[in-house]
C-alpha cells in the first residue's frame, strides 16, 4: 500500500479521516482502481460490519476464497457505474484494469468458483460473452443484477448467494447467530435511515459482535429519543452520501473545526509562503472548536481525547517519572548557565550606598534581590506529523507530546504545539497550545488524530516565519515526522473542481522539505527531526535534517530523544 492508493481511497470516499484497510479481500490491493473502488465501498456502505461479517462467517468456511471472490465482485458491481457518474476521470483507470484482469483470467486454468467467476465478470466487462457452465452463470448473473448501495441489502444478498449455491455445514450455529445479527443490524440501520432515526455510533473503529448483538436486542425499542442524552450523533456519518460538488472549505471546516484566524490574515500567511511548489495551497488554522456542538467529527476528537487520556492515566506514574527526568535533564543542560540579575526592592539584601535616598528622596527601594531567567531567552516549538501514516500511533504521539510539553512548561519554557496535515488543497494546522497558554492548556494535545496527507515542506516554512517573529535568543523547533512528505493532489479523480496544486511526491517533496529545514537552521533556529518512518527511508531522513535527526521504532523514548537533543543544543551554545 503506498500513500497514493491511500489518496486514491479518501478522495472517493470523501473522507480523509479513517484508516483503509487495504487486506479486506483475498488478495491485497494494490492498483489504482481498486483502490478508488475501495472508497466507493466506504463512501455507500458500512465497512466494519462487512469487515466482521468476513472474520465471523465467510472465513471460517473452507470455501472461504470463493464467497470473499463473490463479495468482493458484487460490490465493485453496485459501485461501478455510480463512481464513473460522480468521477468520469476514472474511465481511463477502469478500462486498463479490466482489460488486464481479462487477459489474466483467459491465460489462467481455472482452479476453483472464485476463478471461473472471475474470468465469467471480466468477460463480461469486455463485452465478451462469458463462457461458463449453467450454475457458474446464474451466479454471475445474480451478481450482475445487485445495484444496491445499502449494507443490509448486501448481506442479504450474501446469504442468499450461500442459500442457493453452498453447501453450509448446519452443525455450527454460533457462527449462523452471528451472521443473523449481522443481518439484523444492518436492517436496523437501515430502517433507522429511512425513518430519519439513523444515529452513528463512533465508540470504536470496528463493531464487535457484543455491541450489535446489544442493539439488536434493543432493536424494538430503537429510537432517537432513546439516545439522547448517549454519545450518539445524527448527521454527519461518513457513511452517509454528500453531494459531490462541496465547497471544500466548508468541507475542510466540517472535518477540523472553525479556523481561529480570520479571512484576511490567512490570506496574508497563504500569499508569503503558499509559493512556488505550494502555490495553491490553502491554509486552515483550528483549535478543533467545531459550530456544530453534534458534529460527527468533533465526537471523533473527543473520543480520542477520553481514550488518550485514560491510556496515560493507566500508566501515569511511569510518565510522570518520565516528565521529572526530562525537566531535570533540561534544567542542568539548556538552564545551566542562565543569566542572573538583580532588581531594587522595598525588602531583600540592602544596598548601603542608596540608603542616603530614602532620606533625601521618596525612593524607598534600598534592597537588591537576585533573580535567575530560567526562561525568557528559549522558546520551543512542537511539530506533529498528523497524516494518516501515523494512525496506528496516534496515542503513544499524543502521550509523547504532553510529557515533552509538561516539561517545559514546568520549566516556564515558552513552548508552543502544532499539529500538521493536508486535505485536499489545503493545509491543516492544529493549534494545541501556545507560548503564553496557561499550563492547562497542555491536555489539548491529547485530543490529536491522524488523517489525510502531507506537505511537511510547507508546515516547516510557515512554523519558521511564526518563530522569527518572536524575540528569544535561543529557538528550536522540533518535528516528529514518518520522513515521507508526501500530498498527491493530481489523481485524476476530483471532477467537480480542479485543485490547481502541484503534486507533492517523490524527489521534488524531500528537496523541497531538505530546503526548508535548510532555511530554519540559517535563520538560527535550531531543528531537530524525529524519525517514526521505515527504515527503507532513513536515508531521505538523514538527508533532510543532516546530523539533527534521530531514529525511534519505539515512541516511548521520544521524549528521551528530546532531552538528549536539547543537552547537545545546550552544548553548542556553551
Amino acid at each position: 500500500m503506498t500513500p497514493r492508493l491511500e489518496n486514491l481511497t479518501w478522495t472517493v470516499a470523501e473522507n480523509y479521516s479513517f484508516k483503509a484497510n487495504f487486506d479486506l479481500f483475498n488478495k491485497s490491493i494494490t492498483e489504482e482502481y481498486r483502490a478508488i473502488l475501495l472508497g466507493g465501498y466506504y463512501k455507500y456502505f458500512n465497512i466494519p460490519l462487512i469487515e466482521d461479517f468476513f472474520n465471523s462467517y465467510l472465513k471460517s468456511k473452507s470455501n472461504s476464497k470463493d464467497l470473499i471472490t463473490i463479495a468482493e465482485l458484487t460490490l465493485e458491481n453496485a459501485v461501478r457505474d455510480v463512481l464513473l457518474e460522480e468521477r468520469p476521470g476514472i474511465i481511463d483507470f477502469r478500462t486498463e484494469y479490466e482489460k488486464i484482469m481479462l487477459h489474466r483470467y483467459e491465460t489462467l486454468y481455472s482452479k476453483d468458483i472464485s476463478d471461473e467467476i472471475l474470468k465469467g465478470f471480466y468477460e463480461y466487462r469486455n463485452n465478451i460473452v462469458p463462457k461458463l457452465n449453467l450454475t457458474a452463470k446464474k451466479l454471475l448473473d445474480d451478481i450482475l443484477a445487485f445495484k444496491k448501495l445499502d449494507t443490509y441489502d448486501f448481506l442479504q444478498f450474501m446469504k442468499d448467494i450461500m442459500d442457493r449455491y453452498f453447501h453450509i455445514d448446519k452443525s455450527l450455529p454460533p457462527l449462523e447467530e452471528k451472521l443473523k445479527t449481522l443481518i439484523d443490524l444492518s436492517k436496523l440501520i437501515k430502517e433507522n435511515k429511512e425513518t430519519g432515526n439513523y444515529v452513528a455510533n463512533i465508540t470504536s473503529n470496528r463493531v464487535d459482535v457484543e455491541t450489535l448483538e446489544k442493539y439488536t436486542i434493543q432493536s424494538a425499542e430503537f429510537t432517537s429519543s432513546d439516545y439522547g442524552d448517549s454519545n450518539f450523533l445524527v448527521e454527519e456519518a461518513p457513511s452517509e452520501r454528500s453531494p459531490v460538488n462541496v465547497d471544500l472549505f466548508k468541507s475542510v471546516k466540517k472535518h477540523y473545526g472553525e479556523s481561529y484566524l480570520n479571512r484576511q490574515s490567512t490570506l496574508e500567511l497563504e500569499k508569503t509562503n503558499c509559493t512556488g511548489i505550494h502555490e495553491g495551497v490553502k491554509l486552515h488554522f483550528t483549535k478543533g472548536q467545531f459550530e456544530n456542538k453534534n458534529s460527527y467529527y468533533k465526537a471523533k476528537i473527543d473520543k480520542s481525547y477520553e481514550e488518550n487520556l485514560i491510556l496515560f492515566n493507566s500508566d501515569e506514574l511511569h510518565y510522570r517519572r518520565g516528565i521529572k527526568n526530562l525537566a531535570e535533564t533540561i534544567r542542568n543542560s539548556l538552564l545551566k548557565n542562565t543569566e542572573s540579575y538583580e532588581v531594587k526592592s522595598l525588602n531583600g539584601e540592602l544596598i548601603a550606598g542608596s540608603v542616603w535616598k530614602s532620606i533625601y528622596t521618596s525612593d524607598d527601594k534600598i534592597f537588591e534581590k537576585k533573580f535567575t531567567d530560567i526562561y525568557g531567552d528559549i522558546s520551543v516549538d512542537i511539530l506533529l506529523d498528523s497524516s494518516a501514516s501515523q494512525n496506528e500511533r496516534e496515542s503513544e504521539i499524543a502521550i509523547q507530546g504532553y510529557i515533552i510539553t509538561e516539561a517545559l512548561t514546568e520549566l516556564n519554557i515558552k513552548t508552543r504545539v502544532f499539529g500538521y496535515n493536508n486535505f485536499f488543497n489545503y493545509l491543516v494546522m492544529h493549534k494545541y497550545r501556545d507560548y503564553n497558554d496557561d499550563k492547562s492548556k497542555n491536555l489539548n494535545i491529547f485530543k490529536y488524530t491522524a488523517s489525510g496527507s502531507n506537505r511537511d515542506g510547507l508546515a516547516i516554512k510557515l512554523m519558521t516565519s511564526f518563530i522569527e517573529k518572536n524575540s528569544h535568543e535561543r529557538r528550536i523547533l522540533i518535528i516528529l515526522s514518518d520522513g515521507k512528505p508526501n500530498d498527491d493532489t493530481n489523481l485524476g479523480l476530483v471532477g467537480f473542481k480542479d485543485l490547481g496544486v502541484s503534486n507533492y511526491v517523490g524527489e521534488v517533496a524531500k528537496l523541497d522539505t531538505y530546503n526548508k529545514v535548510s532555511m530554519a537552521k540559517l535563520k538560527g533556529i535550531y531543528v531537530l527531526g524525529v524519525f517514526t518512518g521505515h527504515e527503507e527511508d532513513l536515508e531521505t531522513e538523514k538527508k533532510i535534517y543532516g546530523n539533527d535527526f534521530a531514529y525511534i521504532t519505539d515512541l516511548k523514548r521520544f521524549h528521551q530523544i528530546v532531552g538528549i537533543f536539547l543537552k547537545s543544543v545546550a552544548d553548542k551554545i556553551n
